[in-house]
């Protein structure tokens, strides 16, 4: 359901000629990234994760991306790349004020994630 509801929204978001805000693609491949990064599909998410990084992207954003990039990183058992992805996404989450995101990232370079 998840899957369908994104390409539902990637499709009409194509198809939109309005004015976005700033940022707002980004945003979208940060959703469809951290979902794809949830059931496994470390390939896309990894694809979504780094077009989240395209164009203006608010700070949170940015910060967010890099959390998810950290979790990958951590399944895969590099804990180096890991922390680095955890240590950027804090210092960003930091600096948006995105509390939620900065706790998240100093609770994952103290421990590593394992998916639970």
């Amino acid at each position: 359901m998840a899957k369908l509801t994104l390409s539902h929204g990637f499709s009409r978001l194509q198809g939109d000629d309005r004015t976005r805000m700033p940022g707002e693609d980004a945003v979208w491949h940060l959703k469809r990234g951290t979902a794809r990064a949830a059931v496994g599909l470390v390939d896309g998410a990894r694809i979504d994760l780094a077009r989240a990084f395209t164009g203006p992207v608010p700070l949170w954003v940015a910060g967010r991306a890099q959390l998810e990039l950290g979790k990958i990183a951590d399944l895969e058992d590099d804990r180096s790349r890991a922390r680095a992805h955890c240590d950027q996404s804090r210092n960003l989450c930091d600096d948006a004020r995105d509390r939620r995101c900065e706790r998240a990232a100093e609770r994952f370079l103290d421990h590593s994630y394992t998916g639970r």
